[in-house]
């Protein structure tokens, strides 16, 4: 993927590119920056590593939040706080269960899945958001959090 525009420009250059949005819009500029951050990683993720991980799955991880969605399709106008999404059982190296599953299993298999999902995201994902972002600009800062470790909060350059 190449370098979007705006990591083309300094600091300066990108406050006032964000306050003319501002004015343009009427949003204030850090609603549009976050916008702006939120849908650079959605093109991180689905135009780039989505297509590599279609060996295990045709859809790896798929929107689960409906803000996300409702502002795609024009039902809401909002920004979105944050990017919901679930992963694919098989992408996780877990095939779906067969029906009939006593509850002691099925708590084993959430048990599995949780550990696959942290590991997933550890591994593979946080790894390669990580890249491409800090390629465009080192002061992207991605932790990994959340109970479970299944969360990943991103820091973007200010």
């Amino acid at each position: 993927m190449n370098k979007p525009y705006l990591f083309t420009l300094n600091n300066d250059e990108r406050i006032e590119l964000f306050e003319a949005a501002e004015t343009e819009t009427g949003l204030p500029a850090y609603v549009i920056e976050k916008d702006y951050y939120v849908t650079l990683v959605l093109k991180v993720l689905f135009e780039e590593l989505k297509p590599q991980c279609c060996e295990q799955t045709s859809r790896p991880f798929m929107f689960k939040g409906g803000t996300t969605l409702s502002k795609v399709f024009g039902c809401i106008n909002r920004m979105s706080e944050d990017i919901d999404l679930s992963l694919d059982m098989s992408f996780l190296g877990h095939p779906e269960p067969p029906g009939g599953e006593s509850v002691t299993k099925t708590k084993k298999r959430i048990e599995k899945l949780t550990e696959a999902a942290h590991s997933t995201i550890c591994e593979t994902i946080e790894p390669f958001l990580a890249d491409h972002l800090k390629q465009w600009d080192p002061d992207f800062v991605l932790t990994v959090t959340g109970n479970a470790g299944t969360d990943i909060e991103i820091q973007y350059p200010r």
